[in-house]
């Protein structure tokens, strides 16, 4: 009965493990499937930005850089094929 309680609840801490890091229906996701280990795996996950000159991790509607202040792209770097 514990074990369905913790599996229950697993999305929801990886929804809050992610909310951190602008990855809340990733954690959902994670924790929901993988359950336990998928918590544990949304805290070294982190979908948010980086700074192409000091890699500092920010938001999207950023400006300016929060580690090194210096301006940020437009539009963010699109990688593909």
């Amino acid at each position: 009965m514990e074990l369905i309680a913790i599996w229950i609840a697993c999305p929801f801490a990886g929804m809050l493990a992610g909310s951190a890091r602008e990855a809340k229906m990733e954690g959902f996701l994670a924790g929901l499937i993988l359950g336990p280990i998928g918590v544990i795996a949304m805290l070294g996950y982190d979908s948010r930005l980086q700074c192409p000159q000091c890699r500092t991790r920010h938001y999207v509607d950023a400006k300016i850089c929060p580690g090194c202040c210096s301006p940020l792209p437009e539009k963010p770097p699109t990688t593909g094929f």
